[in-house]
């Protein structure tokens, strides 16, 4: 009977243990929630700085080319442009994509953290449940047996003699 408390003993600490790995777990995939979220709206703020800025660009390139026909071999050049602001553009986008990816990455992270938290609650609840049983008739054992040997001791004393001189 001792032994399977010790051995329940056992199994609980060890609940208890992935109980707090788990708790760990759970916090460690929050922080990487949040450190992807704050990368994913840098990411997405980056993105939307270069589209102002070389739209902006864009239309400053433009203005001259519209009023002198002298400029066509810089159309080319600006034309270049163009199309390098917008593979620029399709990076941003897609790192930024990438990162919204990422958070949603770790959103699924944390969730499974907590069922892993909620899981291993449950393994420590029942573990202790389990215990209490045998720690009960434990503990009515050994009162029983200090009764049975408080009772042999009492038959084994000699009775006490009446008259004393």
């Amino acid at each position: 009977m001792r032994k399977r408390l010790r051995q329940m003993d056992k199994l609980i600490r060890l609940a208890d243990l992935r109980e707090d790995l788990a708790r760990r777990a759970l916090a460690q995939a929050g922080h990487a929630l949040s450190e992807r979220t704050r990368e994913r709206d840098e990411a997405q703020g980056r993105s939307l700085a270069l589209r102002r800025d070389q739209a902006e660009r864009r239309e400053i390139l433009r203005n001259p080319l519209i009023g002198s026909a002298q400029l066509r071999g810089q159309l080319s050049a600006v034309l270049t442009t163009f199309e390098a602001d917008r593979t620029r553009e399709a990076e941003a986008r897609k790192i930024a994509s990438d990162a919204e990816a990422a958070r949603r990455t770790a959103e699924q992270t944390l969730i499974a953290a907590r069922f892993d938290l909620i899981q291993a609650g449950r393994l420590t609840e029942k573990r202790r449940r389990i215990r209490e049983p045998i720690q009960t008739a434990l503990f009515r054992a050994a009162e029983a047996r200090d009764e049975l040997e408080a009772e042999e001791i009492r038959r084994d004393l000699p009775a006490p003699q009446g008259g004393m001189t």
